[in-house]
């Protein structure tokens, strides 16, 4: 009611949204948004601008910003269809077996069955020190035939398309791999090399520690990032 004065007991709700396009705001609670890099969002744009946060500051009210990580952080590619670009989450590709995830050192850095979230906050620690937060997702030929990967749809969608379009890279061992995608290619073998290890053996990960059963990878791989 404009003009009208309200008297609450225990508090006023304002139901207007997130601040998820509120790109200062984003860069005064979040250091790796501060670092650089690409903050994607699901939400369209001009909206979750953070109005309503605003319009309460105006007249008084305190954000409270004591929260360590106070949005849902989700694992995302960027998909180009013609000129628009859109948002993918990796919501049930990431935990399926053949699927591993790794850092720019070609370092595995978390359980890939965490929830989004969990993997979000792997992901800002592992890149605490890089200039932007990014991860590449990595599955052989069989995992992508049976599952895709993100927005890049399983058999008999063949993979060519996502790999012609730039979404998908391609490369037929672990090394060539990391050579197209600027990663230290002794590193990545050696992380393929402790997974088929352990799948043979059943130890169990560092970063999967609940024995989940990870899959060997295959010689065909693809990544996205």
């Amino acid at each position: 009611m404009s003009g009208s004065k309200l008297y609450a007991r225990r508090g006023v709700v304002l139901a207007s949204g997130g601040f998820a396009r509120d790109d200062e705001r984003l860069k005064k609670l979040y250091p790796h948004v501060r670092r650089g890099g690409i903050q994607l969002s699901p939400t369209p744009p001009g909206a979750d601008t953070g109005d309503g946060i605003a319009m309460a500051e105006r007249i008084g009210a305190r954000f409270d910003d004591s929260y360590p990580h106070g949005a849902a952080w989700i694992p995302a590619s960027k998909v180009q269809i013609g000129r628009q670009q859109y948002v993918f989450p990796h919501l049930v590709d990431r935990y399926k077996p053949g699927f591993i995830m790794v850092n720019r050192h070609g370092s595995r850095f978390c359980n890939e069955a965490d929830s989004y979230h969990d993997v979000g906050i792997a992901m800002i620690e592992t890149c605490r020190d890089d200039a932007e937060t990014f991860a590449w997702q990595i599955c052989d030929q069989r995992a992508l035939r049976k599952y895709g990967m993100g927005f890049a749809k399983p058999a008999p969608i063949p993979a060519s398309v996502y790999v012609n379009s730039g979404y998908l890279v391609k490369g037929k061992t672990l090394a060539e791999l990391a050579q197209k995608m600027g990663l230290p290619a002794q590193a990545l073998e050696r992380t393929g090399r402790g997974i088929q290890h352990r799948c043979a053996s059943g130890q169990r990960s560092a970063v999967w520690p609940w024995g989940i059963r990870l899959q060997p990878l295959s010689r065909r791989c693809c990544t996205s990032a």
